[in-house]
């Protein structure tokens, strides 16, 4: 059996819509004014990672966690932040590991999303398996989707209430839309798509997509 999996970004989903980057929500609306960025940072002090700016609990976590590889922790905590770089290297090292596994067709995309191919013949379990593993190991996860998310939401502000002012501005909801009807969207029955009214719509799905992982319209 194929199986053809996405992997959306996984923090500006701290919350349900996970999830964090090209272009502005809206190409009538006047996107936001870009905000004043509080970097986050990381020097080591007297032997310790010492982590700073809005992100700096999820760097910690990711920088303590067992499963994250020592070549992510020193990107993490390479004094210079996360880069693009960085990001092609897990890349690069998440595709050789899988190819290891025989797991040959993958694809990064925007978002950090990623397709994955499973193997015909190639057992479910197993195949998790191989991806969690390589995810670590390659350090895809977490470099990928932090860095993602700290270049669009480099202040971690409320992401619900970022993607209802995106959707505001671009007229895709009414003023007054705010963060807590975007988490309504996402909570109760498990088939309800979020959004149904504009996803399957061919001009508003596009920038619903952009408001959902790059609402402040940041490059």
């Amino acid at each position: 059996m194929i199986l053809r999996r996405f992997r959306a970004r996984a923090v500006l989903v701290v919350v349900a819509c996970l999830g964090w980057c090209v272009a502005g929500c809206s190409t009538a609306a006047t996107p936001p004014e870009p905000p004043t960025v509080s970097v986050s940072m990381c020097e080591i002090v007297d032997g310790q990672a010492q982590f700073s700016g809005p992100w700096r609990d999820d760097l910690e976590r990711a920088y303590r966690s067992s499963v994250v590889s020592d070549t992510a922790k020193q990107m993490l905590c390479s004094g210079t932040g996360l880069t693009a770089e960085d990001v092609v290297e897990v890349q690069a090292a998440m595709r050789a590991c899988l190819a290891d596994a025989g797991i040959t067709q993958v694809e990064f995309m925007e978002y950090s999303r990623m397709s994955i191919t499973q193997p015909a013949g190639m057992p479910q379990t197993a195949f998790d398996s191989v991806e969690s593993a390589c995810e670590s190991q390659s350090g895809y996860y977490p470099i990928s989707s932090l860095y993602f998310s700290m270049r669009q939401n480099p202040n971690k502000a409320d992401v619900d209430q970022l993607i209802a002012d995106c959707l505001v501005r671009a007229g895709l909801r009414p003023a007054g839309f705010t963060g807590q009807d975007v988490r309504a969207e996402y909570s109760g029955d498990d088939s309800r798509v979020p959004f149904a009214d504009i996803a399957d719509d061919s001009a508003q799905a596009p920038v619903l997509d952009r408001c959902l992982n790059n609402p402040l319209g940041l490059s």
